[in-house]
């Protein structure tokens, strides 16, 4: 088989810490190949190199059995290798198509656009992909799951060789998964290669050919998927057997800390209504048209809740907004770190204490040794690595970010923790930590909602589990009853 990517002995250091070190891989044509590692690995760093958006200190890169020198971004892309980060870019005011055309828009004999080719010919690459929108709306208006879908379309629009994956299905429910895995099967079959990080390692399973395994910075070897499974792959990456996060003590308690009564906005949710008990961890599931992400901002106050009632320590919240709802005790982990949770190129302690400010500060000025004293406490309690709490938060691996933005929301001392795909991109061994750190959130009293579409994990986790199907609920179960493949159907088909 072809080979259309060889990079051979590949170093890199960053202030004089070893990053990578001799890591070489082949893609072939007409081949998926995954990448797997711990947070922290050393995978981003390398396909950083390979798009020549960093600079490797030794090694060589060939491209269709060309060696590269001086790769750039332009150069690569030029040549057919295109990223689809896990951080879209996208232009946001413009359109659909004008995303998918940019920098090569089609103009007439009088050098004008081609404005009905353009949208013509934009509609007929997204109904390809299988995504249904008009590409003459904005791309603001586009939920996050659509916008991944179409920089993948936009690159194979632009007659790619390879398409670089990275966690392109961290926003995306079952069944938009399963429309990109057979839309990049289909794209495998015309000549194109992949590759295909992902913290999920049943779909490297799924879709992979082969799988190289990334362990700080050293290379274990590229493998035939075939001849592994999710144990062997776990024990190449960590070094040991891991096995998924089991609850330890489950929720014994009665008394209710939050209430949603009837909760209805027309054309998202209809009818809710669920308690949590304290210290009690509520699962709740759907996929993208169940109305769930709704629910969860309405609940918050990113978006109306609607008509309702809902209840804190038997107190009405009215008038909801993220500002009130801190102040009544909720707290809210976003689903999209990069783009909602993090305060880019600041460092940890700022991460953290940013929800506190009003109660460190003195005439808007920072208390910094109570700032310092708070972040080193999170820091300790979550297990956050590197424990330098002035190191900038875009330096952390996804792992550890999620743990700082952890530790944001604990020094408010919540009564109600509303986490929204909680250890969504991060690693086998950091994701038994978060759920530690949530079981331990919980047996502190604090009523926790799950909101998630991983369905092994809410049942290793949680107390009770309730399905949204068409914007309703539609089953409940505790966790003396879990059972996978009924929460699937449920969730898929609504019986």
């Amino acid at each position: 088989m072809k080979n259309i990517l060889k990079i051979n002995k590949i170093n890199k250091h960053f202030s004089g810490i070893k990053v990578l070190t001799n890591v070489s891989l082949e893609v072939n044509q007409k081949e998926i190949h995954g990448v797997v590692g711990k947070n922290g690995a050393g995978k981003s760093t390398l396909m950083n190199i390979i798009m020549g958006i960093i600079n490797a200190d030794e090694g060589i890169i060939h491209f269709d059995n060309k060696k590269i020198k001086e790769p750039n971004p332009l150069k690569m892309i030029e040549l057919g290798i295109t990223l689809v980060p896990q951080k879209l870019k996208m232009l946001n005011t413009l359109s659909v198509a004008e995303n998918l055309f940019c920098g090569n828009l089609p103009k007439n004999k009088f050098r004008f656009v081609n404005w009905k080719y353009v949208y013509k010919k934009a509609n007929l690459i997204l109904e390809k992909m299988g995504l249904n929108v008009d590409s003459s709306i904005s791309v603001q208006e586009l939920s996050v799951e659509q916008k991944t879908m179409l920089s993948i379309s936009k690159a194979v629009f632009h007659e790619s060789k390879l398409i670089i994956l990275d966690e392109p299905t961290a926003v995306l429910n079952k069944k938009e998964t399963n429309i990109l895995f057979d839309f990049i099967k289909k794209q495998k079959d015309k000549n194109i290669s992949f590759i295909y990080i992902s913290h999920q390692l049943e779909e490297i399973f799924e879709i992979c050919d082969k799988v190289l395994v990334l362990v700080d910075g050293y290379s274990k070897g590229s493998h035939n998927v075939k001849d592994l499974n999710i144990s062997k792959l776990i024990n190449l990456m960590i070094g040991k057997d891991v096995n998924s996060y089991k609850r330890k003590n489950y929720c014994d308690k009665t008394s209710n800390v939050f209430s949603v009564n009837n909760l209805t906005r027309r054309g998202f949710y209809q009818n809710i209504t669920f308690n949590i008990c304290e210290g009690e961890i509520l699962g709740i599931c759907g996929l993208g048209s169940s109305g769930l992400n709704e629910l969860i901002h309405g609940i918050y106050g990113l978006e109306r809740k609607g008509i309702g009632d809902i209840c804190i320590n038997e107190k009405h919240l009215h008038n909801i907004s993220p500002k009130k709802s801190i102040e009544s005790g909720i707290v809210y982990l976003t689903n999209d770190r990069h783009e909602d949770g993090l305060i880019n190129f600041r460092p940890l302690k700022e991460n953290i204490s940013i929800s506190i400010l009003k109660f460190i500060s003195k005439l808007s000025i920072v208390n910094n040794y109570k700032e310092n004293n708070i972040a080193k406490e999170k820091v300790n309690e979550l297990k956050i690595i590197p424990a330098d709490i002035n190191k900038e938060i875009d330096l952390f691996s996804g792992g550890n970010q999620q743990k700082i933005i952890f530790g944001r929301l604990a020094v408010t001392a919540p009564k109600l923790m509303l986490l929204h795909e909680p250890v969504q991109g991060v690693d086998v061994n950091a994701k038994n930590d978060i759920f530690e750190t949530i079981e331990e959130f919980a047996s502190s009293n604090i009523g926790i909602l799950i909101a998630s579409t991983e369905i092994r994990e809410l049942i290793n986790i949680c107390d009770r589990i309730i399905v949204m199907y068409q914007n309703k609920i539609v089953y409940e179960v505790n966790h003396q009853k879990f059972d996978f493949e009924k929460i699937m159907l449920t969730m898929e088909q609504g019986i």
